[in-house]
């Protein structure tokens, strides 16, 4: 049953707190950097949360400086604020928000972009604008499926806007938003969807129960050669992905099979995910462009992928393993599934697999600067046996053997 005297309490408390922003807006932004208006923006938004009786949960980690473009599902009036709470970002916004009371000044205030969604004219425009704020170090963010869900399912993505990130050459992060209920089900108490009135959908949020907003940040990646309806796409079966709950993601027992023409997709982004987050930051410029320009996690999967076997959990495919005879060319985990066990399943599989057919030791290669490889699998019984120059993808890095007897 709602608390309806908690309620009231929580809408008077936001009420006052509203208020507040904008009398700080009026006398106290003028006098303030750019950067100090956005730690009073970041501020105010995670107070608002707490007086509206609703705990931030944050999973992954906010990009920690521009330009990047952050893309998130749409559910509720509350994901601004809740974003803001973790990571100040530009967010693009329909032009009617700049009239609403209260609501279109403190947006503005957070130095939002404003689109007209009805001209095609304008979205133009908007693409220029996004990329020349990217260009200049901003963090934007963008709610591409265009309008708001009940937090249930996914939208399909509008790709127009993320033309700005593939002409800016900049990265974008997923970001999967979740409000979650007492019992841990998905909450529709703050969904703004449909003929919902504003009001409804705020008065619903404000008596709700311990009600939790989850964002759970995925690694960032950019273009690698996809056009941006491709990468919406792909953009949109990440989000998806990230909007499982972590607890059923922990607790499920994942299914190892062979993969299928299907897996396509996800493997590449498995590939494109572990580059991003591994190998890229120790690779030369020039190298990484030629990656990019040459696909190869794509040429990888198209060569070899129906020799894969992957770990799928709930329906997500997060993690690959790749062997031939007695030696694994690649083992690889989406970065949001490391540390459950996906690896070693995989490892073990692998391995048993080798030793069904008679081969008496395990082979494999990583680089001398991952470290946390190289003591994934000293813990599964593997030894450093030599070192050479990587000649295989002329990455400029130093390649390890290790071997394991079987």
């Amino acid at each position: 049953m709602a608390n309806y005297p908690r309620a009231l309490a929580r809408a008077l408390r936001l009420l006052g707190h509203a208020l507040s922003g904008i009398a700080t807006v009026l006398w106290r932004f003028p006098s303030l950097s750019a950067a100090q208006r956005h730690q009073r923006v970041q501020a105010w938004a995670a107070a608002l949360l707490i007086k509206a009786g609703i705990r931030l949960e944050v999973v992954g980690q906010p990009v920690s400086q521009g330009p990047a473009l952050l893309v998130a599902n749409h559910i509720s009036w509350l994901d601004i604020p809740v974003m803001h709470a973790a990571r100040f970002c530009r967010f693009i916004s329909k032009d009617d928000v700049r009239s609403w009371p209260l609501i279109g000044r403190l947006a503005s205030a957070a130095d939002t972009l404003y689109i007209s969604r009805t001209s095609r004219r304008d979205a133009q425009r908007m693409v220029q604008t996004m990329a020349d704020s990217l260009q200049q170090g901003d963090v934007l963010a963008v709610f591409p499926e265009g309008t708001t869900s009940d937090g249930l399912g996914l939208l399909p993505f509008h790709s127009n806007l993320l033309q700005a990130a593939v002409q800016a050459d900049v990265a974008v992060q997923p970001v999967a938003l979740r409000f979650v209920a007492a019992d841990g089900s998905t909450s529709t108490a703050p969904s703004y969807v449909g003929d919902t009135a504003l009001l409804t959908s705020i008065w619903r949020t404000l008596c709700a129960d311990q009600l939790v907003a989850r964002l759970h940040y995925g690694p960032p990646q950019k273009s690698q050669g996809r056009d941006r309806r491709v990468w919406a796409q792909d953009l949109h079966a990440e989000v998806n992905r990230l909007r499982l709950p972590v607890s059923m993601s922990l607790s499920s027992t994942p299914a190892l099979r062979q993969a299928a023409q299907t897996d396509a997709q996800a493997l590449r982004a498995i590939l494109w995910a572990t580059y991003e987050t591994t190998w890229k930051p120790e690779v030369t410029a020039a190298k990484h462009a030629q990656i990019c320009e040459q696909d190869k996690p794509a040429a990888y999967v198209q060569s070899r992928g129906d020799l894969f076997w992957l770990a799928e959990c709930d329906g997500v495919v997060a993690a690959m393993v790749d062997w031939e005879d007695d030696f694994i060319h690649a083992l690889h985990v989406l970065p949001s599934f490391q540390g459950r066990g996906l690896g070693q399943a995989l490892l073990q599989h692998a391995e048993a697999a080798m030793r069904a057919v008679g081969h008496a030791k395990a082979r494999l290669e990583t680089d001398t600067f991952n470290q946390a490889a190289i003591g994934f699998y000293e813990r599964h019984g593997y030894q450093c046996e030599a070192t050479y120059p990587d000649e295989e993808w002329e990455s400029g890095l130093t390649t390890v053997l290790m071997t394991k007897a079987l």
